[in-house]
């Protein structure tokens, strides 16, 4: 199973499968976002005012401006985190890693003093495929060629209230 949480109609955090996370901040400067276990994809589909912050046991991801940004957390804790597209930031107490696309960080250790390193960039997948489904349509929804998500349609306008006499005739 995999969930979205949509902020804004131009922004999305989703999970995989498997995946713990804890809402901590959801303002108008910053939706924090704790990851316990599993895998979490970022998407910012427009310009938003708000950054996105995911914050794993041993780094904070944090991306502002449009781009696709995958983070997971390994059973031990380890974190990988891959920039599909866009550009974000690894942080941690001492630095701040540039996130540009294609890159992928492995992070181990303490939240303190996090063994950072580089890889090979993740290979996409089927939550790659649902990602990219869901930001297309969320780019359609923000240019008005579709409902946005998530959204019903339209309530149906309200009933008069009244005497029969105050019903429009039919």
């Amino acid at each position: 199973a995999r969930a979205e949480i949509e902020f804004d109609g131009d922004a999305a955090l989703r999970l995989a499968g498997a995946t713990q996370v804890r809402l901590a901040s959801d303002d108008s400067t910053l939706r924090d976002v704790q990851l316990a276990a599993g895998t979490v994809q970022i998407a910012i589909v427009a310009r938003t005012s708000a950054a996105i912050a995911v914050d794993t046991p041993s780094v904070t991801i944090r991306a502002l401006q449009p781009g696709d940004y995958r983070v997971s957390v390994a059973a031990d804790g380890s974190t990988l985190a891959t920039s599909r597209r866009g550009e974000a930031w690894l942080v941690t107490p001492k630095h701040l890693y540039p996130m540009k696309p294609g890159t992928t960080f492995a992070a181990s250790g303490s939240a303190e003093d996090p063994q950072i390193s580089t890889q090979a960039p993740i290979p996409f997948d089927r939550f790659d495929d649902f990602n990219a489904a869901r930001d297309k349509a969320m780019a359609a929804s923000l240019a008005g060629s579709a409902p946005p998500i998530g959204s019903t349609l339209a309530p149906p306008a309200p009933v008069p209230v009244g005497t029969p006499s105050a019903l429009p005739e039919r």
